[in-house]
Parts: structure tokens; C-alpha cells; sequence
């Protein structure tokens, strides 16, 4: 899937992670008919289109989604030792920037209605590719009692009961954890101190991505994540600290070039100081884009 595959050949014999993950995939349209790929895979306006790899270790032009996540308790966790002493894995499978692995406190002889209350910050940049996978371990055996993979994007905010499957992926009656969520997009949260899942949702800056054209002769353009006061000056900088080359933003303009209906061909202007790029970039009635240049 991270690759755009349409296609892909399964081993029905073994019920692992595989089949387990392919049936939390499909899930999401009732298992009827096809899930459509990611924009950035099939949308030509996406500003990654055709430029996206999945693999790489810095990715630009994704929004990040921040995710407070917390494993409050669960119910009848490993069915066959009730005094088992469970912890919670809470794995995030995705592109590779977004995979990770979480585990809760140990809930001593208390597999009944154990208690974790374990809260943890997720960035999450791609969510129609990113999953959770809960798996309950048995830390006497150490090995996994129940688990469920949930798609993040069917995830929904608040507190919610998660039913649980066996190893296997077959239902098990009562099993559950019971769960927080708070979404945060496009910036984590302003508060370093996590309360739990009571802690506020504070007000954040819509972020937007922008592409600058010939950065340097090594970068032929860079993707600046940029909020909606950002100055030209702003931008410039920005683009100059990806080349090492910020304390020279005197020496450099942004230029625009766009295509007019009224006059032939290709047309420049260089954009103000203190003109927002986010907004000359709306006005814009065909194509365009810009670049940077060095003055003189």
C-alpha cells in the first residue's frame, strides 16, 4: 500500500498481523469494493504529487496529525488467567516516519478490569496509511493473550470502548480496553504536561504548505510549512535555512510568475517584504509558482 500496490497476494492459511491488518484496511468501506489511495498517490493538485516517497526519513508537504492517546483500563484481558499481570503494546504501522511502540505500566494479578491509566503523544503525517495495533501481553508468559488493529482515520475522538480479538483475529466475548483520544492537527500540544485526558484543546494556527523554486543549484525546490501571517521576509528565510544559508536573507528576493489571460505568456513580479505569500498565492487565476533569487 505505501507504495501504491493495487494488488496484493495474502497467506488465508495463517491468520497473522498480515491478514489481520488487511482486514482492518477494508473495514473502513464495510468490506465492500475498493478503498481509494491516498491523494498524494492520485490527486495531480496535491503539492507532493508525483514527489512523494514513503521511505524517505524526512518527508515535506504532509500535515502531522498530534494525538493524545491514553489506555485508561480494560475488561476481561486475558481470558484464561484472570490473575495475570497484563501490560498494553500500542504500535503504530504506517510510512516509516509514523511507526512506533508504546507500552503501559504493568497491571499487577488483575486481568479482570485491570487499570493502566498511561497516557502518550502520537504524530501521526500520513493517516490513511497509519493504523493502531493494540496487543495485550501476559508479562509472566510474555506472550499475547488479545490484540485489534484499528485504522487511526475510523479512530474517533473521546473516550470509547475497544473490543478485542484473540492472536488469531477471532472475536473474544467481554474482552475490551477502554480508551482516550484527543486529536491535535497540524501542531502538537502547546503544553508540555499531559493531565490525562481531561487537559484542554488549545487553539492552533492553521498550517499550510508552500513550494519555493530554485533554492539552490542542489535543492531545485523546497516545501516550507508556513501559517497564514507569514511574511515574504518569513519565507525566505526559511527556504535559506534548508541550504545552510539564512544569515544571507538580505540577499535574496521571491519572485512570482504566473500565467495572466490578458498578456502573453509567463509574468513576474517580486513580492513585498511584508506581503503574505499564503494570500498572492490565492489570487493567482492559473498556474504559477515561486522563486527565489539572488539580488544583483
Amino acid at each position: 500500500w505505501l507504495g501504491g500496490i493495487q494488488m496484493v497476494a495474502l497467506n488465508y492459511q495463517t491468520s497473522d498481523t498480515h491478514v489481520a491488518l488487511n482486514n482492518a484496511f477494508f473495514s473502513q468501506n464495510g468490506n465492500c469494493g475498493y478503498v481509494l489511495k491516498p491523494k498524494v498517490m492520485r490527486g495531480s493538485d496535491h503539492i507532493l504529487y508525483k514527489r512523494f516517497n514513503p521511505f524517505k526519513k524526512e518527508i515535506e508537504g504532509l500535515h502531522s496529525t498530534f494525538i493524545e492517546l491514553t489506555i485508561i483500563s480494560g475488561q476481561y484481558v486475558c481470558q484464561q488467567d484472570y490473575t495475570a499481570s497484563p501490560i498494553v503494546e500500542v504500535e503504530v504501522l504506517g510510512i516509516p516516519k509514523d511507526c512506533f511502540k508504546y507500552k503501559t505500566k504493568l497491571c499487577t494479578k488483575n486481568a479482570l478490569n485491570p487499570i493502566w491509566e498511561d497516557t502518550f503523544e502520537i504524530e501521526v503525517r500520513m493517516l490513511e496509511l497509519a493504523f493502531l495495533k493494540f496487543t495485550v501481553f501476559d508479562i509472566a508468559t510474555n506472550l499475547p493473550t488479545a490484540q485489534r488493529i484499528i485504522p487511526i482515520n475510523q479512530l474517533r475522538p473521546g473516550y470509547r470502548n475497544v473490543p478485542l480479538n484473540s492472536p488469531d483475529n477471532k472475536p473474544l466475548p467481554l474482552s475490551s480496553i477502554f480508551i482516550c483520544s484527543i486529536f491535535h492537527p497540524d501542531s502538537p500540544p502547546l503544553n508540555n504536561e499531559i493531565d490525562g485526558p481531561n487537559q484542554d484543546t488549545l487553539q492552533k494556527k492553521r498550517m499550510s504548505f508552500l513550494v519555493v523554486h530554485d533554492i539552490s543549484d542542489n535543492n531545485p525546490y523546497a516545501i516550507l510549512k508556513v501559517t497564514n501571517d507569514s511574511t515574504t521576509q518569513d519565507v525566505i528565510k526559511m527556504a535559506l535555512e534548508k541550504t545552510g544559508k539564512a544569515h544571507k536573507a538580505n540577499d535574496f528576493v521571491l519572485v512570482e510568475e504566473f500565467e495572466d489571460d490578458h498578456l502573453y505568456g509567463s509574468q513576474q513580479r517580486m513580492v513585498g517584504m511584508e506581503e503574505i505569500p499564503l494570500s498572492v498565492r490565492s489570487q493567482w487565476k492559473n498556474d504559477g509558482k515561486f522563486v527565489l533569487k539572488q539580488v544583483g
